[in-house]
């Protein structure tokens, strides 16, 4: 069996062993090329627990989490009908055979989006931003209102109805924000600490690329470390495999 088809559990021992000073770590204290490895050993190792031992996450990162978790359902939903009034408003305009009324259902569609389709490319805070401006601009524009009332859309509705549900989708992606914001302030170094492994396949190929490393090595005879030590690691490592293979020991 390959060291990459061990478990994490089996990995963590191995690792465990070899920066133990009582065990096989003694060797690498005193052994100039081990040593030389030894903080290779240390990141494979730290990789490896973090995947059997995670760190618990605390109620800010919950709570960021969940924060983002429910902007990017919002966002989708906000994006669905910055597409859905875009091309209402730009499907009449074409379809429309007097161009004074394409004229108008084109600068409908301007008051509504100023950056058209693009404003799905905004962020959570600019989309919240034009939410807010076109909020003002219904409350204090009857004509907006009687004009966009006047534009049907599916589910027995106007386009008023789809432009108001697009200010409180906005505004809402506008609140998320501001509180990541705030809770990111708050978090401390450890909690805000990016992990130097990201994924279960990144920490379990470190381990494995390390301790390849470490085989390999002592699998050269013209490496200067004492047999002891060459037989001790190498045995360890052909030991967990053997068990990993067979664990019922058949």
């Amino acid at each position: 069996m390959a060291l990459h088809s061990l478990s994490n559990t089996a990995m963590m021992e191995v690792s465990t062993a070899c920066l133990d000073p009582l065990r096989l770590g003694r060797h690498f204290a005193a052994e100039p090329v081990l040593a030389a490895l030894a903080p290779a050993v240390e990141a494979a190792h730290a990789a490896i627990v973090s995947l059997v031992e995670p760190s618990p996450v605390t109620e800010l990162q919950r709570e960021l989490t969940d924060l983002a978790a429910e902007g990017t359902a919002v966002d989708a939903e906000h994006d669905r009908l910055v597409r859905g009034i875009f091309r209402t408003l730009e499907g009449a305009a074409a379809l429309s055979d007097n161009p004074e009324e394409a004229i108008n259902y084109r600068a409908l569609s301007a008051r509504l989006l100023p950056a058209g389709l693009a404003t799905v490319q905004q962020s959570w805070l600019g989309e919240s931003g034009n939410a807010r401006r076109l909020e003002g601009e219904l409350a204090d524009d009857p004509a907006l209102v009687a004009a966009l009332e006047s534009v049907p859309v599916p589910g027995a509705r106007s386009l008023y109805d789809a432009a108001r549900q697009l200010v409180v989708l906005g505004q809402r992606l506008g609140d998320i924000e501001v509180r990541r914001t705030a809770l990111r302030a708050q978090l401390s170094p450890d909690e805000d600490r990016a992990p130097a492994v990201s994924s279960v396949h990144g920490a379990r190929a470190v381990w494995v690329s390390t301790f390849t490393l470490l085989r390999d090595t002592l699998s050269l005879p013209q490496v200067a470390v004492s047999d002891d030590a060459r037989k001790e690691i190498l045995g360890a490592l052909a030991a967990v495999e053997s068990a990993a293979e067979d664990p019922n020991g058949r």
